[in-house]
């Protein structure tokens, strides 16, 4: 299989992932939420995610190349899956409780996982999840508090 063909079938993988997700808008439901003032505005998800989908991509295709087939793609596929469940976790079901918990699996998942064991391969794409976690959890932890 051609590089290319290999990188399109990782990139469309990914885009699955983030069109399922989109399927559950905030809407209402978080409009309604109290948030931090830090919130990023709006507008900044759909390009921010499709930047993080693209390097998301990259790094599963790098793990890929480097290590074929094996525990590290096996996580790289199991955090793509709790992106997923995430969007539905958060605003399909308004859990935001189980949201954290997807959030946090996700962010150890991508951090720990796959990118210590591809350390040569994807290190320098494998920040996006632990800075989600990190802009996230506190966000989240916001609204289940109140504060």
């Amino acid at each position: 299989m051609t590089r290319f063909l290999s990188f399109l079938l990782f990139l469309a993988a990914v885009a699955a992932v983030g069109a399922f997700g989109a399927w559950f808008e905030p809407g209402e439901w978080y409009a309604a939420l109290e948030k931090p003032a830090w919130t990023a505005p709006a507008w900044v998800f759909g390009p921010v995610w499709t930047v993080l989908y693209v390097l998301i991509a990259v790094a599963g295709w790098l793990v890929w190349r480097a290590a074929g087939m094996g525990a590290a793609l096996a996580a790289w596929i199991v955090q793509l899956v709790f992106n997923g469940a995430r969007s539905f976790a958060m605003f399909g079901a308004q859990q935001i409780g189980l949201a954290m918990v997807i959030t946090s699996r996700s962010g150890w998942l991508s951090s720990r996982s796959w990118c210590s064991l591809c350390r040569r391969a994807a290190p320098r794409f494998c920040f996006s999840c632990p800075i989600w976690l990190g802009s996230a959890t506190p966000r989240c932890s916001t609204f289940v508090s109140g504060s």
